[in-house]
Order: C-alpha cells, then structure tokens, then sequence
C-alpha cells in the first residue's frame, strides 16, 4: 500500500517520476490520486490542508489552515492580532520541518568523550526543535501592535494553553485525514470495493 506522504507528494508535479511498482499491485494513477485527496479534503478538509503544507509543502494550504484557525479565535472573542499570532505560530510549529540539527531528527546524539549514542540534549530526544516558552512569547509578540504587546508572564499564564489547544487540534485534524486517507488506499488495494 502506498504512503500517505507518497500519496501527498506525488500530487505534486516535480514529484511525478516513473517509479517502479511492487509487483502485484496497480500503479495509482494521477487522477486516483487527486481522486483520493479529494475525498479526503471533502471529509477532512483542515486536516486535509495540513497533510499538504507538512508533507507537499504547499504554502498556500498552509495560509488556508492559518486563515481557518485565526477565524476560528476570533469568533471564540480573541483580540484579532493575538489570533492571528497564535494561528501562525501553532500551524508553524504542526507544518514547518523543525528537524533538531544536532541529532539530524533521530533523537540520538553520538558523544565522542563516551563513544556512544544519547538522548540528544538539544531537542530532548524528539528529534524536532520545539519552541520554548520564551521564543513562542516573541514569535507570538511579532504579531502585536506595540500598543497590545503581551508580558511574558501574560502569556504565560492566559495564552500558553490555548497555543497547546491550537496545536493539539491541528493533530488532531490531520491525524484523521491520514487515517481516512489510509482507509481510502486500503478499499482500493482491494479492487475499490466499498468505496463510495
């Protein structure tokens, strides 16, 4: 069965090669492909977009992911500009490729004074570079007028946990996309039965 970053990746047309195919098994076409992510954007479309800034790169389903979110905490009474700074930030911190340059994403670190490997202290053995309280205070703080900047003790304290919840849910979103996504390349590995 194929990948669900295959399945993104070939969608876009650099990527689109003469791949050899496992015998037995039918090359997904073009349109199959796009006929798959368009299911899938029907059912799932935030995580839809998600899948395709993370994996594609696309740079304009990441803005639709950031316009969706930021309209989202607006309606929920967010100050426009603190909306627009959370958005950015948490659906950066979801797509972009934060690989940990120290470990190169492995989450080990080989130490030549011990001569083996270790949790790489860098990223703390998560193999991406993950924000810390202060730097998500300042990416978050770009966004502010001047006027509206928040103390980090502000944020700390009352916008800390609702980056955590933006983060969580565009997980969420585009763990549900992928699992369809795989559901969909399943029902075709069995000839397309049952697929609606």
């Amino acid at each position: 069965m194929i990948s669900i970053e295959r399945l993104y990746s070939r969608q876009v047309p650099k990527s689109l090669n003469a791949e050899p195919t496992p015998r037995g098994l039918v090359a997904l076409t073009l349109e199959d492909i796009l006929n798959i992510i368009g299911r899938v954007q029907s059912k799932h479309m935030i995580g839809s977009f998600i899948l395709d800034a993370r994996i594609a790169l696309d740079k304009k389903a990441q803005n639709r992911v950031v316009l969706a979110l930021q309209s989202q905490l607006q309606h929920g009474g967010m100050n426009e500009h603190l909306a627009l700074g959370l958005a950015t930030t948490s659906v950066a911190e979801v797509c972009d490729t934060n690989i940990c340059p120290k470990c190169k994403g492995t989450t080990k670190a080989y130490s030549k004074r011990y001569d083996k490997l270790f949790e790489c202290s860098r990223c703390n053995g998560v193999g991406r570079i993950i924000l810390t309280h202060d730097q998500l205070y300042k990416a978050i703080n770009r966004f502010m007028p001047a006027d509206q900047k928040l103390t980090q003790v502000e944020f700390q304290r009352k916008h800390y946990d609702n980056y955590m919840d933006c983060v969580n849910e565009l997980h969420i979103e585009a763990g549900n996309a992928s699992k369809w996504a795989k559901e969909l390349l399943r029902r075709i590995e069995t000839n397309w039965s049952g697929v609606e």
